[in-house]
């Protein structure tokens, strides 16, 4: 799973001008905060959705690695007991 999302996420970084990549535990406040955004995004795509903590703080690891120009850092609480989101924005 881990390897079929991380190259969805390469493929939007070979399809658009600009991709941000994202965690979030508050996906609404994450959209509202891109269509506020001057950038002007066309779209939020959500690629992975779960309760693991310890699978997201592995991902956002992995992100840094390898995706470090495209994140959108630190807008998860390593402490929710809530759903993650892993999305992307694309322009």
């Amino acid at each position: 799973m881990l390897g079929t999302l991380m190259n969805s996420i390469m493929d939007y970084t070979a399809q658009y001008t600009e991709v941000k990549i994202g965690i979030t535990h508050n996906l609404d406040q994450r959209l509202a905060h891109y269509k506020r955004d001057s950038n002007n995004w066309n779209a939020m795509i959500v690629k992975h959705e779960t309760t693991s903590l310890p699978f997201i703080q592995r991902l956002d690891r992995i992100l840094s690695i390898f995706y470090d120009d495209y994140l959108d850092k630190g807008d998860y609480r390593s402490n929710a007991a809530e759903r993650f989101h892993v999305y992307v924005v694309v322009r």
